[in-house]
């Protein structure tokens, strides 16, 4: 007899650099059916909630433009960047704009309960056609805006990792591993099911 199931899941993920920093928090539902075979399938609702981070890029832009553009060389690699800018010095702030603050995505999901560990993810037509969310970065100069990005923010799956399972309930807390490079990635996620019949 398949078993049926309910659980909550919940995550925050942040890619950031020295410049300005951009991720979301993701609180979902989910109800799933294990069958004799361990094979899942179910359905989930998350709503990601958008994060975006650029107050050290604007205090560097104003700290240029109250101290002047010969401050720019002290800077390393910031002041390059800034300095590559045509027109800095109407040059006003870096602001960002996207359709909603909150993103909600919904619809089937699988994976598979074996032995003692459960993996979830959403059903692969789900992760195809779901782009992220909408998020545009720009410079904002005294008369247009220059966009720096126009890209969706992609998503990380709410179910990291796998659960463990006991008779009634999975559970899991994940961390990412540290990432290298100029721009960092941290993914934290808590999620956690329980038998309902």
């Amino acid at each position: 007899m398949a078993e049926q199931w309910a659980g909550r899941t919940f995550s925050k993920n942040m890619r950031f650099n020295d410049l300005f920093g951009a991720g979301y928090t993701a609180h979902g539902d989910f109800t799933f059916t294990v069958g004799e075979d361990g094979e899942v399938s179910g359905q989930a609702a998350v709503a990601y909630e958008l994060i975006v981070d650029v107050g050290r890029m604007n205090t560097i832009i104003e700290y240029v433009r109250e101290k002047g553009q010969e401050v720019l060389g002290g800077l390393g690699p910031v002041g390059i960047a800034l300095g590559s800018i045509g027109e800095f010095g109407r040059l006003m702030r870096v602001g960002y704009e996207t359709e909603q603050q909150l993103t909600i995505l919904s619809g089937p999901i699988s994976g598979a309960m074996i032995s003692d560990t459960l993996k979830l993810q959403w059903s692969a037509r789900k992760q195809r056609d779901f782009k992220g969310i909408p998020l545009r970065v720009y410079y904002e100069h005294q008369d247009k805006k220059d966009p720096i990005s126009k890209n969706p923010l992609s998503v990380e799956s709410p179910w990291p990792g796998e659960a463990n399972v006991d008779q009634w309930q999975a559970m899991t807390a994940y961390q990412s591993p540290a990432s290298k490079g100029d721009t960092k990635t941290e993914t934290s996620a808590y999620w956690t099911a329980h038998r309902v019949g």
